[in-house]
């Protein structure tokens, strides 16, 4: 159904000399963070990109050292359970 919907918009149009060899050549995409914003602000953005980035990795470090004691706090709660007297 889709496809006769496209085809009924296509119908009457018509395909000028310049689509038909193709020289019209697609729209180019605009970066705006690099033409509209003056070299300091983009040092600024990357420098904070960075420090987010780290902030993210401490904290994960932290986390990661946090649940390895509590592993190591179970591990010797069952050690001390079946240990041989």
């Amino acid at each position: 159904m889709q496809d006769s919907i496209v085809q009924d918009l296509f119908i009457g149009a018509e395909v000028t000399p310049e689509a038909a060899d193709g020289s019209i050549k697609p729209v180019e995409e605009v970066s705006l963070f690099e033409t509209l914003l003056p070299r300091e602000m983009k040092l600024y953005v990357l420098m904070q990109l960075v420090v987010v980035h780290q902030e993210e990795f401490e904290i994960r470090l932290w986390v990661g050292k946090d649940a390895g004691m509590r592993e190591l706090v179970k591990l010797s709660r069952v050690r001390t359970r079946f240990q041989i007297v």
